[in-house]
């Protein structure tokens, strides 16, 4: 256990390390409450350390935390080697009922929908039913009331290079290498017509499960929050 005030300066040093905002979605306060080895372990696992802003950060985080750091030694190619506890993945499980939404209709209309689509998009009723295998996660979705695409199921294979899927409008797109990245199951994300490239996480947040999906060539992202039924 370590003090709010310890726990924020682990999160200070971590978050120099490239792409740690990925496993950094936690406040202070929840980390102190919390044994801290499995998510530096996790952060340290995912980003580099040949790219790490400075000698002083690690020393931040070996200082702080020596025998966590050291358990998550580093690799002949700046690795580090997790532990079997630092690479439990979470479960998603269950029927998932739409909560919130982040940017969503900002973001519909930068991939092309109009405003008024946009709009129905987040008033729309969505529950998506996950079933989780150690190779595959199977999806089904619905929509209430339908915008063009009401129920639709799709199977997800870890690693497979594309998926074909459809969003919750009908539009095409492609799932590109699905994959786990620690708690996070993270892919590419592209859509058919109109072409536009995207990236998709989805993880677990204080008990809800988040699908984020960014667009790097423009700088926007959205977030949608599903809880548990």
């Amino acid at each position: 256990m370590v003090s709010i005030r310890g726990a924020s300066r682990l999160i200070d040093a971590l978050r120099q390390r490239p792409h740690a905002h990925r496993y950094l979605r936690s406040s202070p306060a929840s980390w102190a409450r919390e044994s801290l080895d499995r998510r530096v372990c996790d952060v340290l696992h995912h980003t580099s350390h040949a790219e790490s802003v400075g000698a002083g950060n690690e020393a931040v985080l070996a200082g702080a935390m020596p025998r966590v750091f050291a358990s998550c030694r580093w690799g002949s190619q700046g690795a580090p080697v997790k532990s079997r506890e630092a690479i439990e993945r979470p479960d998603f499980n269950g029927v998932w009922q739409l909560h919130g939404t982040e940017n969503l209709s900002g973001f519909m209309q930068s991939i092309g929908y109009n405003f008024f689509l946009a709009k129905a998009a987040s008033l729309a009723r969505v529950t998506q039913t996950i079933e989780q295998k150690e190779d595959e996660l199977r999806f089904t979705f619905e929509v209430n009331p339908p915008l063009l695409s009401p129920r639709r199921t799709s199977v997800v294979p870890v690693g497979a290079p594309e998926v074909p899927m459809s969003d919750d409008a009908g539009r095409e797109m492609l799932l590109l290498n699905p994959r786990w990245e620690g708690e996070v199951f993270h892919a590419g994300l592209r859509y058919v017509d109109p072409p536009h490239e995207l990236t998709i996480d989805r993880y677990l947040e204080d008990g809800y499960m988040v699908e984020h999906v960014r667009y790097p060539s423009r700088g926007i992202e959205m977030r949608r929050i599903f809880r548990k039924q």
